[in-house]
């Protein structure tokens, strides 16, 4: 019986600026390579890397795993911005206007993730092995594309179906990737006391807050009339919520 694995090599850096002038930081780096010979895990991304072809040559089926992600970028802060009365700026200003201008926290998360690979499936047991699916040959390169879009995110006419009772040539990974991430998510709070035992807060939460999209990979199923579109979005738009909370 054949068994599947895998090998990882990552390398990680991460930078803290602890709480000084107001201001937290904590920012991480990963870069890395995952290689096995069949995923399983399958995240979505496109294709079908949990399955194997040729049960025989698990060699054939070596490649990136579905779940490799390059470079990975982490950013998190959190500003307790200096205005305000006791603060460094605005110390002399108003109870009114302390209020509402003063005593402001901001925090924020981003993340950057390069996409993930993917492959093409041709959803017919050509090889007439009964394993299932195969993948299609590869008669030009899929990655040859020009002006490249959701609509047109792989080169579709480089692939053809395989001959009967044989497996398609195409390698597991095609050696491009799905759409990668741009996420920020920022949020404003402020406490405000307002008696002895009895304290109040307003937050105001943006998620995604430039309305970046983060797609789904594209349709790999050779022979759908979909096949190399991206058709489905992942992440929702930007979402922009209020709250209060009391504390007593």
């Amino acid at each position: 019986m054949a068994c599947a694995d895998a090998n990882y090599h990552g390398l990680q850096i991460q930078a803290e600026k602890r709480y000084s002038n107001g201001l937290q930081f904590i920012g991480a780096y990963t870069f890395s390579k995952c290689i096995d010979n069949a995923s399983g895990t399958f995240v979505g991304e496109g294709g079908t890397g949990g399955f194997v072809q040729n049960e025989y040559d698990f060699r054939a089926n070596r490649g990136l795993c579905s779940q490799d992600s390059r470079n990975r970028v982490s950013l998190s802060f959190v500003y307790d911005i200096p205005f305000g009365r006791g603060r460094a700026y605005g110390r002399t200003i108003s109870r009114a206007a302390d209020l509402l201008a003063g005593g402001w926290q901001v925090t924020g998360i981003a993340t950057f993730r390069s996409g993930q690979p993917f492959t093409a499936d041709l959803p017919t047991d050509v090889s007439n092995t009964a394993d299932g699916s195969t993948w299609p040959n590869a008669i030009a390169n899929p990655n040859s594309v020009t002006n490249r879009s959701i609509y047109n995110y792989i080169n579709a006419a480089a692939f053809s179906t395989a001959p009967a009772f044989t497996f398609g040539n195409l390698a597991r990974t095609i050696g491009y990737r799905g759409p990668g991430q741009k996420n920020w998510d920022i949020s404003a709070f402020k406490n405000l006391k307002m008696t002895e035992k009895f304290t109040g807060q307003f937050r105001a939460e943006a998620l995604n807050i430039f309305n970046s999209p983060l797609f789904q990979g594209p349709n790999v199923s050779y022979g759908s009339s979909n096949f190399g579109k991206i058709t489905q979005q992942r992440n929702f738009s930007r979402l922009i919520q209020l709250g209060a909370r009391f504390y007593f």
